[in-house]
Protein backbone atom coordinates (compact mmCIF):
# COMPACT_ATOMS: atom_id res chain seq x y z
CA UNK A 1 0.00 0.00 0.00
CA UNK A 2 1.11 4.29 -1.26
CA UNK A 3 2.07 5.98 2.00
CA UNK A 4 -0.07 8.39 0.85
CA UNK A 5 -2.89 6.01 0.57
CA UNK A 6 -2.16 5.40 4.20
CA UNK A 7 -2.55 8.88 5.62
CA UNK A 8 -5.09 9.63 8.32
CA UNK A 9 -6.30 13.10 6.85
CA UNK A 10 -9.38 12.94 9.13
CA UNK A 11 -7.24 12.87 12.19
CA UNK A 12 -5.00 15.64 10.49
CA UNK A 13 -7.46 17.97 9.87
CA UNK A 14 -9.16 17.74 13.26
CA UNK A 15 -5.82 18.96 14.48
CA UNK A 16 -6.36 21.66 11.83
CA UNK A 17 -8.88 22.90 14.22
CA UNK A 18 -9.45 27.08 14.65
CA UNK A 19 -8.90 27.08 17.74
CA UNK A 20 -5.45 24.97 17.73
CA UNK A 21 -4.50 27.54 14.80
CA UNK A 22 -5.43 30.24 16.26
CA UNK A 23 -3.01 29.80 19.88
CA UNK A 24 -0.31 28.55 17.13
CA UNK A 25 -0.64 31.98 15.13
CA UNK A 26 -0.75 33.86 18.95
CA UNK A 27 2.66 32.45 19.77
CA UNK A 28 4.37 33.48 16.07
CA UNK A 29 2.92 36.89 15.99
CA UNK A 30 4.20 36.99 19.47
CA UNK A 31 7.64 36.05 18.42
CA UNK A 32 7.05 37.94 15.02
CA UNK A 33 6.89 41.32 17.70
CA UNK A 34 9.93 40.50 19.39
CA UNK A 35 11.85 39.60 15.80
CA UNK A 36 10.76 42.95 14.89
CA UNK A 37 11.34 44.70 17.88
CA UNK A 38 15.27 43.31 17.56
CA UNK A 39 15.72 44.79 14.66
CA UNK A 40 14.92 48.60 15.16
CA UNK A 41 17.80 50.19 15.13
CA UNK A 42 19.87 51.83 17.84
CA UNK A 43 17.79 54.50 18.51
CA UNK A 44 14.54 53.75 17.12
CA UNK A 45 11.28 56.19 16.82
CA UNK A 46 8.80 53.27 17.61
CA UNK A 47 8.20 50.01 19.25
CA UNK A 48 5.86 47.03 18.87
CA UNK A 49 3.63 45.00 21.83
CA UNK A 50 1.72 42.41 21.87
CA UNK A 51 -1.49 42.09 23.42
CA UNK A 52 -3.34 39.34 24.27
CA UNK A 53 -6.84 40.36 24.38
CA UNK A 54 -9.11 37.63 25.02
CA UNK A 55 -9.19 33.78 24.35
CA UNK A 56 -10.54 34.80 20.98
CA UNK A 57 -8.11 37.64 20.11
CA UNK A 58 -4.91 39.59 20.32
CA UNK A 59 -3.03 42.85 18.57
CA UNK A 60 -0.12 44.04 17.43
CA UNK A 61 0.19 47.71 18.28
CA UNK A 62 2.65 50.46 16.76
CA UNK A 63 3.41 53.18 19.09
CA UNK A 64 6.23 56.09 18.52
CA UNK A 65 6.49 59.21 17.17
CA UNK A 66 3.47 58.25 14.58
CA UNK A 67 0.24 58.02 15.01
CA UNK A 68 -0.68 54.57 16.75
CA UNK A 69 -1.58 51.88 14.39
CA UNK A 70 -2.64 48.16 14.99
CA UNK A 71 -3.67 45.02 13.85
CA UNK A 72 -6.24 42.94 15.24
CA UNK A 73 -6.60 39.45 15.07
CA UNK A 74 -9.66 37.36 16.04
CA UNK A 75 -11.39 34.03 16.03
CA UNK A 76 -15.17 33.83 15.89
CA UNK A 77 -16.68 30.21 14.95
CA UNK A 78 -14.96 28.37 12.21
CA UNK A 79 -12.92 31.75 10.90
CA UNK A 80 -9.77 33.60 11.85
CA UNK A 81 -9.81 37.33 10.86
CA UNK A 82 -7.10 39.72 10.95
CA UNK A 83 -8.29 43.66 11.32
CA UNK A 84 -5.84 46.11 9.31
CA UNK A 85 -6.75 49.88 9.79
CA UNK A 86 -10.27 49.61 7.71
CA UNK A 87 -10.04 46.20 5.80
CA UNK A 88 -10.49 42.81 7.38
CA UNK A 89 -9.28 39.95 6.26
CA UNK A 90 -10.89 36.33 6.82
CA UNK A 91 -9.64 33.07 6.59
CA UNK A 92 -10.51 29.78 7.25
CA UNK A 93 -8.23 26.25 7.37
CA UNK A 94 -7.36 23.34 5.04
CA UNK A 95 -5.34 20.86 4.40
CA UNK A 96 -3.11 20.92 1.74
CA UNK A 97 -2.82 17.57 -0.61
CA UNK A 98 0.62 17.84 0.87
CA UNK A 99 -1.44 17.06 4.57
CA UNK A 100 0.00 20.49 5.49
CA UNK A 101 -2.58 22.64 7.37
CA UNK A 102 -3.06 26.18 6.21
CA UNK A 103 -4.61 29.04 6.05
CA UNK A 104 -7.53 29.66 2.97
CA UNK A 105 -7.94 32.94 1.80
CA UNK A 106 -10.81 32.94 -0.71
CA UNK A 107 -9.39 30.46 -3.36
CA UNK A 108 -5.57 30.98 -2.18
CA UNK A 109 -4.15 28.45 -0.01
CA UNK A 110 -0.89 29.87 2.53
CA UNK A 111 0.80 29.06 5.52
CA UNK A 112 1.04 30.34 8.78
CA UNK A 113 4.39 32.15 7.87
CA UNK A 114 2.20 33.93 4.58
CA UNK A 115 -0.47 34.60 6.52
CA UNK A 116 1.48 36.51 9.36
CA UNK A 117 3.44 38.44 6.63
CA UNK A 118 0.00 39.90 4.84
CA UNK A 119 -1.52 40.71 8.19
CA UNK A 120 1.93 42.20 9.54
CA UNK A 121 4.12 43.45 6.35
CA UNK A 122 2.27 47.37 6.38
CA UNK A 123 2.64 48.26 9.75
CA UNK A 124 6.31 46.38 10.39
CA UNK A 125 7.76 48.06 7.51
CA UNK A 126 5.53 50.71 6.51
CA UNK A 127 3.88 52.05 9.05
CA UNK A 128 6.71 52.50 11.05
CA UNK A 129 8.99 54.57 8.07
CA UNK A 130 9.13 58.17 9.72
CA UNK A 131 7.73 61.03 8.72
CA UNK A 132 9.76 62.90 5.88
CA UNK A 133 11.03 66.46 7.36
CA UNK A 134 10.45 69.45 4.91
CA UNK A 135 14.09 71.79 4.77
Amino acid sequence: MDSVDEFNWVKERGKCSPSLAFERLRGEVRQDVEDRNAIRGPIPSHSYHFQSDSSTSFTVILSGNQPHSSVRFLLSGEVISVEIHEQRLDATLTLQDTGECVFKLGREEVGFWQFRKRALEKLFFIDAQPNPVSE
